[in-house]
């Protein structure tokens, strides 16, 4: 077998992106191509997220949650930067998928959000 390497998308949440609750299209993302396997996700607080409620912020591939639900208190400080590995949340992407969000709990008012998340290709 080759020597398998991470592969990185990016995309950011912005407020122009939408600030209802629910799943959220993202202007700026990367591709996912099909057959990946998701295995890190990393958000990165580029200004500090607010919001008039408990605000959850959720990166989705492929629609499919990816990440536990990062609460806003979380994501309130500039620089502030969540990783997690995916271990029981296996995804495999069926299609070329964009990097997504949902948002749950209140809406933000405000919120600028850097998304990377890791995938490797085996075809």
């Amino acid at each position: 077998m080759a020597n398998i390497k991470p592969q990185y998308a990016t995309a950011q949440y912005v407020t122009a992106d939408g600030l209802g609750t629910g799943a959220q299209t993202l202007a700026t993302t990367s591709i996912i191509p099909k057959g990946a396997i998701v295995t890190r996700c990393i958000v990165v607080a580029q200004t500090a997220a607010t919001s008039d409620g408990a605000a959850t912020l959720q990166v989705t591939v492929g629609g499919a949650p990816i990440n536990t639900a990062i609460a806003k208190a979380k994501l309130d400080t500039a620089g502030w930067i969540y990783a997690e590995q995916l271990q029981d949340l296996i995804c495999v992407t069926a299609d070329n998928t964009a990097i997504g969000v949902t948002v749950g709990g209140a809406a933000y008012t405000a919120v600028d959000c850097a998304i990377v998340v890791e995938y490797f290709q085996l075809a």
